[in-house]
């Protein structure tokens, strides 16, 4: 799970880490860390072991827990997340909306 590390993941990161771990089976990342604010969805044949991606989309939401620092900082939340999930005949999408 790579979550909320800051833009540099690439956009076909997902394929790139199912070639080189080949029994990686499942992964989550956030599109606000992509260096082009996108991933792309590997093909059938293209992600090996691979059977659930999972893509949440950001939004910035103020921080009201920092006490200390009287600034309004905003942090990264989920607003909602695309489940891919392969299966041994197809590939099914689902959108799930995230609770702030």
């Amino acid at each position: 799970m790579l979550r909320h590390t800051g833009r540099g993941i690439p956009r076909n990161f997902i394929t790139y880490a199912a070639s080189k771990l080949p029994m990686l089976r499942k992964i989550s990342l956030d599109t606000c860390d992509s260096v082009e604010g996108d991933f792309d969805i590997p093909t059938f044949s293209d992600r090996y072991f691979l059977s659930i991606v999972k893509i949440a989309r950001c939004k910035l939401q103020k921080c009201t827990l920092d006490l200390h620092n009287m600034e309004s900082r905003r942090a990264p939340v989920h607003k909602e997340m695309l489940v891919l999930v392969w299966n041994s005949e197809k590939l099914t999408r689902t959108v799930v909306k995230d609770r702030l």
